[in-house]
């Protein structure tokens, strides 16, 4: 009977450009499964003129905490100079990032997110939730409010805030409700 071999480390490099979710999952794709018995440590290359869209910045979290809750190491390497690390830290990506996955050249010491929190009227910061804490009843609305100040020259945009509420409340709730999941969610705008 043949063995099969798993390298112990894989290695998710993202190209040196604006990163949409379809860019980020081909990446993914050609790491190879990153989950897979024998995989005990995974190195994510973000280069320096990395620009993550906010969906795969979300899925990058997910990724890198579900990594470390299967205790595997995780490492995040960020190229020099670059403005990803700005970026997340304002979005709020690494106060709800793992304490155990590594960043290279390092943690930012403060937190962006916590000391600009709802001064942009235009985002909503990086929220966790999951089924185990009980609901935020404000991160529906403030979503919501945030998509109708996105629309503010629409004459429908209180139809829009309306309708992006429902939208909001189902999909949060639906986590609340249905998911049999341990593993946190995440919501950002």
């Amino acid at each position: 009977m043949a063995t099969i071999a798993f390298p112990a480390e894989r290695r998710l490099t993202l190209p040196d450009k604006w990163v949409d979710t379809h860019t980020f999952d081909n990446a993914l794709c050609r790491c190879g499964d990153v989950l897979g018995p024998g995989v005990t440590s995974v190195i994510v290359e973000i280069p320096a003129s990395c620009k993550l869209m906010i969906d795969v910045i979300v899925r990058l979290l997910s990724l890198c905490n579900q990594l470390s809750a299967c205790t595997k190491r995780v490492r995040l390497h960020f190229g020099d100079e670059g403005t990803a690390i700005g970026y997340l830290n304002r979005m709020g990506f690494f106060d709800q990032l793992a304490t155990a996955v590594e960043v290279h050249p390092g943690r930012p010491v403060f937190s962006g997110a916590t000391i600009h929190r709802g001064s942009n009227k235009g985002l909503v910061e990086i929220e966790r939730f999951n089924r185990s804490v009980p609901a935020d009843r404000t991160l529906a609305p403030r979503l919501a409010e945030t998509v109708k100040r996105g629309c503010s020259g629409r004459a429908d945009r209180d139809a829009i805030e309306s309708a992006s509420f429902s939208i909001f409340s189902e999909l949060i709730g639906n986590v609340y409700e249905h998911s049999g999941s341990a593993i946190d969610a995440y919501a950002a705008l």
